[in-house]
């Protein structure tokens, strides 16, 4: 049963409709009543809009579960719960090889993979990604969230800056309510350095997904590599309130201290993270707030540390680069960048982005790192301000 009351009073009854249906028509089911509360509120479809509502097609109940399973543990953000998502999609796909929703699923728990755990090499992961997502696209065209793995897959791996422009254009086309797909053009546009329209794109996302701790945190660092460091601690003290225990957001509130050099802070708030997490992504991170705030002896012993860790298997071999930038041995640093150009790691188009690689690019090989990363925004005209 579904009921349209005015959303200012929440009385005065303007519509109510009830439907019974198998639940195999659910997707069409939503369709239906999404035309029917349309057509009550005076809103005129595009034929385009028409007929992606007409299109949903018969879904087995059990396979459904196992989508939604699969979203569940992906918004989990963690290890396991990643783990376990590649496991529900990979059963959707299994008992339904159509299902479009399956094939994204699947796109979203390996990029997030390589995103945020990087302990699997980019080389092994992100084509199983990008096969999935374009194969999302192909059985149907109109899925958002496909076009925007398949944009945030063209900007972090393939290092095609135009490519990627046009998928999360489609995305947010297809679906102008899709905070990921806002989110991945935020970092897009920074690349670019367009980044007035990155800041819009990022408080659109954050309208989008009030609650979610891992858009908060993604926040904070897209707008402390804008410079806007009091908004990314403020929106890095959100995400600390939905979730006190959230390692990333601490690092990434660290990280904007430090740019303010607010090193007490800083290095409070990396301690804490170390204190959840002391796995390489956060010894590194770790690493350089120490070293930025004049703790060298710290900062050597958490990168060396790190790199012992790295060593027993793949790690982002940028974010290790970022700790020996900061504690001023560009030698090491530049051996470290060059391993990530030859891996694809994610963070390698951030290169011009992040304030904490400054010191490095006087040297001639920063230029060199940039020209085979691809995304050289000295290409792009920045727009009037």
């Amino acid at each position: 049963t579904a009921k349209l009351v005015r959303g200012t009073t929440n009385e005065n009854l303007l519509w109510a409709q009830s439907y019974e249906r198998d639940l195999r028509d659910i997707l069409a089911l939503q369709g239906e009543v999404a035309r029917s509360i349309a057509g009550e509120i005076g809103i005129r479809l595009t034929p385009q809009e028409e007929a992606r509502l007409a299109s949903g097609r018969q879904v087995d109940p059990a396979v459904h579960q196992l989508y939604l399973l699969g979203r569940h543990h992906l918004g989990r953000a963690s290890k396991d719960g990643n783990r376990r998502a590649i496991e529900s999609f990979e059963q959707v796909i299994a008992k339904d090889p159509g299902n479009a929703a399956g094939h994204v699923g699947l796109a979203e728990a390996y990029i997030q993979l390589s995103m945020i755990f990087s302990d699997v090499p980019p080389r092994d992961v992100m084509p199983k990604a990008k096969a999935s997502a374009t194969t999302a696209v192909k059985l149907e065209e109109s899925l958002a969230d496909a076009h925007a793995s398949l944009g945030y897959i063209h900007l972090f791996y393939d290092w095609n800056g135009p490519a990627a422009e046009r998928e999360f254009q489609r995305a947010i086309q297809l679906n102008p309510s899709l905070a990921i797909a806002h989110l991945y053009y935020a970092q897009y546009l920074l690349v670019m350095r367009r980044e007035d329209a990155a800041v819009a794109e990022i408080r659109r996302a954050l309208d989008l997904d009030p609650l979610s701790p891992r858009t908060y945190a993604f926040g904070t660092l897209l707008f402390t590599f804008a410079g806007r460091y009091d908004e990314a601690i403020a929106l890095a003290r959100h995400a600390l309130d939905l979730d006190p225990r959230f390692g990333t957001a601490l690092v990434f509130q660290g990280l904007a201290y430090a740019e303010q050099r607010r090193f007490p802070e800083a290095v409070s708030n990396l301690q804490k993270a170390l204190q959840l997490d002391r796995g390489v992504r956060t010894l590194v991170l770790g690493a350089h707030v120490h070293a930025v705030a004049g703790r060298k002896g710290e900062a050597e012993n958490l990168i060396k540390e790190g790199e012992r860790i790295a060593g027993e298997g793949y790690f982002c071999p940028y974010e290790v680069a970022l700790a020996h930038i900061s504690l001023g041995d560009h030698d090491k640093a530049y051996a470290w960048l060059k391993k990530g150009v030859e891996a694809r790691a994610d963070c390698m188009a951030l290169l011009h982005v992040e304030p904490w690689v400054q010191p490095f690019r006087a040297d001639p090989r920063y230029a060199q790192l940039l020209d085979a990363v691809g995304l050289d925004p000295r290409a792009v005209p920045k727009p009037i301000r």
